[in-house]
């Protein structure tokens, strides 16, 4: 026997289940706004972390396109250098500068050093030229692409040529990994 539920009882069940309802809904919808919140605070975090690293990235492909153009302008490839190979490389763009910059090079003598000298070799050699091709070719020894270290220098007139100077010049090409263990700057 089934007991009919009265007017007042069905009014009362029905503003149970709303409140029920409603107190589910709040509690439920908090939990779900805490949720989301929670999941989006980490989205954020893991997309400035994907733009922190694409940014690193960036840097080390400029470095890395830096260094190919560097390579392929000065022709050097890392794994088959050695202090011979570097002493002539620089003896080449010595010579390379001065025909460049209107010195006229005569006799290049390159000398490895073996042993543990900050030093790989030297380089004596002689020139002539104007004045201002002599001093710019002397500026321009900074720039070249190797550690280089002018140990002497001495210029002369040159007899023969009014205006003309005679240059003779003793460079040092230095180790470049021990050159900057030690703190001496580059470039």
């Amino acid at each position: 026997m089934k007991r009919t539920l009265s007017a007042s009882e069905q009014r009362t069940l029905r503003w149970g289940a709303i409140a029920l309802g409603a107190y589910l809904l709040l509690f439920l919808g908090l939990r779900g706004v805490a949720y989301l919140g929670q999941r989006q605070a980490e989205y954020r975090r893991v997309s400035q972390e994907a733009r922190d690293l694409a940014l690193k990235l960036e840097v080390y492909q400029a470095r890395a396109e830096r260094v190919q153009k560097s390579m392929e302008t000065f022709k050097l490839d890392p794994a088959r250098l050695t202090n011979s190979v570097i002493v002539a490389q620089a003896g080449a763009e010595l010579q390379r500068l001065g025909l460049g910059g209107g010195v006229v090079l005569g006799s290049l003598r390159e000398t490895v050093n073996r042993g543990s000298e900050p030093e790989l070799g030297s380089i004596q050699l002689e020139g002539s030229g104007p004045t201002a091709s002599i001093m710019g070719f002397l500026h321009q020894l900074r720039g070249c692409g190797f550690p280089l270290v002018i140990d002497s220098v001495q210029i002369t007139s040159e007899p023969s040529r009014p205006g003309a100077l005679k240059l003779s010049l003793s460079i040092l090409v230095l180790d470049f990994d021990r050159w900057t263990e030690k703190g001496v700057p580059r470039g």
